[in-house]
């Protein structure tokens, strides 16, 4: 995947409209992961970019796009998906058990989160992800 600092994707006014991504967010256009931040990524992250970016390859980015920002529970299938990558890739790191007591933490908390619909509860999301 091409990482992309200091820019954002081509239909981010349509994101940031219907969304409100924060400061930090980070954005898979195709086979581009664009970091409006311009900070990098660890491995993990580079995966769950990766697995959206398959995503939208099964579909088209537009349209892929398109129902991801109106359609919040498809939304969260999309990033159950891809938290579940980047967990994976995590784990296959060999983390200590308080880091990934911290990870799973992160990663419930953001998946359990109002950007993703805030359709599950944390522990709902932590069992999801971890399947």
């Amino acid at each position: 995947m091409r990482i992309v600092h200091g820019h954002y994707p081509p239909n981010y006014k349509k994101i940031a409209d219907a969304l409100a991504p924060g400061p930090n967010a980070i954005f898979c256009y195709g086979e581009s992961i664009y970091i409006p931040g311009g900070f990098d990524i660890p491995p993990w992250l580079e995966a769950h970019e990766a697995g959206h970016s398959r995503q939208q390859r099964a579909v088209g980015i537009e349209p892929w796009w398109d129902r991801y920002i109106v359609d919040p529970e498809w939304r969260f299938a999309q990033e159950l998906e891809a938290h579940r990558m980047e967990w994976r890739v995590f784990i296959d790191g060999k983390p200590t058990r308080p880091q990934r007591r911290h990870m799973i933490k992160i990663l419930s908390r953001r998946l359990s989160g109002p950007l993703y619909g805030n359709i599950v509860t944390r522990a709902a999301a932590r069992r999801a992800i971890e399947k």
